[in-house]
């Protein structure tokens, strides 16, 4: 591997102005400043390079070098990331994912029969069904439309997606579900690595420490701001879930996942 010049294509499905978009743009400027130029950033945002899994095979395939993948907190996930091809640089928390309608959901029966939009997680997937959802897959960058045209009524993600996906126009509520607590991660493709000098991998290795604090600190000034953004644009928050009641009606989709 030499010092040749490397261009970096890091694929987003968030905006810039978003805290992934803020840190992918700090972690661009690091990188070029301290390569003198031989690596640059080049990234694309909102969806530009297509779905989160469309940037992960092409990863695989060499047509992009980095993007962000979800998963649950541990050791675990890292390593499956790495043994399917992915180098992870560093995470950053999330807040809780809940579930946005348009009429309150405060309990499990409320879920009966409502079309709900999922990633294609298969362990969310099986959960919200359990609880009594139509779930459909259907890639992020399109659920707004999905909203709108009533394909589905419902999608659930942390407060942060919500507003920067608009899901505000189209959704009258934000139900205080809590449901999942997870991570991101931030994932260069192990053969664009591979092929970097040593000095290349160092300053890389060196920026992802610099951004997993400078992410944690971002996060923990800001987790509340975007729960306020959207009552600011309209939504209407309701606290009043039955939490428990909606995690005994997914417990044997969880109990069956852990078998598994």
């Amino acid at each position: 591997a030499s010092n040749a010049s490397v261009v970096l294509k890091f694929d987003l499905t968030v905006s810039l102005e978003h805290p992934w978009g803020l840190a992918a743009t700090e972690f661009k400027n690091r990188i070029e400043e301290k390569s003198g130029g031989s690596m640059t950033v080049e990234i694309y945002p909102s969806s530009t390079s297509g779905s989160e899994a469309d940037s992960l095979a092409g990863m695989l395939v060499g047509t992009t070098s980095m993007t962000m993948s979800g998963g649950s907190f541990g050791k675990g996930i890292m390593q499956d990331f790495e043994d399917a091809g992915f180098k992870v640089l560093w995470y950053q928390l999330r807040g809780p994912r809940e579930l946005t309608s348009n009429v309150p959901i405060n309990k499990a029966s409320d879920l009966q029969g409502r079309k709900m939009r999922m990633s294609g997680n298969v362990l969310h997937n099986s959960m919200w069904t359990a609880a009594g959802a139509i779930t459909s897959a259907i890639a992020l960058s399109e659920t707004f439309n999905a909203l709108s045209q009533g394909v589905v009524e419902m999608q659930e993600n942390p407060y942060d997606m919500i507003y920067d996906n608009s899901f505000y126009e189209v959704q009258k509520y934000v139900n205080q579900t809590d449901h999942v607590y997870s991570t991101i991660f931030n994932l260069l493709s192990v053969d664009i690595w591979n092929g970097l000098s040593e000095d290349q991998q160092n300053i890389i290795t060196e920026t992802s420490n610099e951004m997993q604090d400078w992410t944690n600190e971002y996060y923990f000034a800001h987790k509340d701001e975007y729960l306020d953004k959207l009552k600011e644009a309209g939504m209407q928050v309701n606290e009043d879930v039955d939490r428990d009641d909606i995690k005994n009606a997914m417990m044997p989709a969880i109990e069956e996942f852990l078998k598994s």
